[in-house]
């Protein structure tokens, strides 16, 4: 067994961070900012999360408006706007600050997850 023992590592300090960071707390970050959204025109419909695992080493937010026609609306300067909020109310919740910087942010529409996904949100995400 002592050859197994290579590939058995302790998880690095960041990692420990972020896997005790709660599912539960992306929830009702990605509700608050479907709440705050209504300010914008077209409002935010959806919030997915990737959390990082063995595929994907970073958090993934993905943004999604009801229609396409509403993506085309979200300029760069309404993009800012939901990052910037996304980012301020994860500080909120108490993510971890030094791991903001491995956010990334995907937008698309629900009428695109609608049409080419089968409906399914999970498959979009891996898609």
């Amino acid at each position: 067994m002592k050859w197994f023992s290579q590939f058995i590592t302790k998880p690095k300090r960041h990692e420990k961070e972020e896997a005790l960071f709660p599912f539960r707390e992306f929830l009702a970050v990605g509700n608050e900012i479907i709440d705050w959204s209504n300010a914008i025109a077209p409002p935010v419909y959806n919030v997915e999360w990737v959390t990082p695992n063995i595929y994907t080493p970073r958090t993934s937010v993905w943004v999604f408006c009801e229609h396409e026609d509403g993506l085309a609306m979200w300029s760069e300067p309404v993009r800012a706007q939901i990052e910037a909020e996304c980012i301020r109310l994860l500080l909120n919740h108490h993510f971890p600050e030094r791991l903001l910087a491995q956010v990334i942010f995907a937008y698309d529409s629900h009428e695109n997850v609608t049409k080419n996904y089968e409906g399914s949100y999970f498959y979009r995400l891996r898609g």
